[in-house]
């Protein structure tokens, strides 16, 4: 079993993640779709749908790791989610919002960091997921276990 901060870490992460693309991309998004007449509607419905997709198995599948139940379904249940839901964000956002390329330096950088910054943390969840995933079976040296051998057996004495 992974420790108990490792796991803490995923699902800390992943909550607060899971929250904040809930609510700014599909919730907001849900609410406001008409009144951005500047984004293309293909990219607002990727975020949408991003959010969505990524919140809920997410959040669920740290619950998993969290409880250390079904861990590898609730470690893929991170990973294939995140990724998938951080690449039609990453590219909805760079191509379809164009956040990157507004009239001023400081314009580009303070509208595009959120943008960063969310696919930054959606790339360390997927990798400690992962991390996490390798961990499932394997036994540490220090808790003394041994599978017990099922093909030793008492009645053939």
């Amino acid at each position: 079993m992974a420790d108990f901060g490792d796991r803490w870490r995923v699902f800390f992460i992943a909550v607060i993640l899971s929250i904040w693309l809930v609510i700014i991309d599909g919730l907001n998004f849900c609410f406001n779709f008409d009144e951005d007449v500047d984004s293309a509607d293909w990219a607002k419905i990727l975020v949408l749908i991003s959010g969505f997709v990524f919140s809920v198995p997410v959040l669920i599948g740290a619950f998993l790791l969290l409880i250390w139940v079904k861990p590898k379904v609730g470690a893929l249940m991170v990973i294939i989610p995140a990724f998938i839901a951080g690449t039609m964000r990453l590219l909805a956002t760079l191509i379809g919002f164009q956040d990157f390329w507004q009239e001023t330096y400081l314009d580009s950088t303070t509208s595009g960091t959120t943008d960063v910054a969310i696919a930054a943390l959606q790339v360390y969840l997927i990798f400690d997921a992962f991390y996490l995933y390798r961990q499932v079976g394997k036994v540490t040296a220090d808790n003394n276990y041994e599978p017990v051998d099922l093909t030793d057996r008492d009645d053939e004495i």
